[in-house]
């Protein structure tokens, strides 16, 4: 998981480690400033994704 700001270096490191479809959850950006609180409801809401990038289920 990965705030929206790392999205494209995330996928370029997938694709320089021989692995271009390495799934990417992506939060928005930023989450400095977000009260812990605020980042747990960020992660909660990503969870579907985060899910199905464990199991290989399909992506949204």
């Amino acid at each position: 998981m990965i705030t929206s700001a790392f999205t494209r270096l995330a996928r370029l490191r997938g694709e320089t480690l021989g692995m271009p479809a390495h799934p990417v959850v992506v939060i928005g950006h930023p989450i400095a400033s977000k009260k812990p609180d605020d980042i747990a409801e960020m992660a909660l809401g990503a969870l579907p994704d985060i899910v199905r990038s464990l199991t290989g289920g399909p992506s949204s």
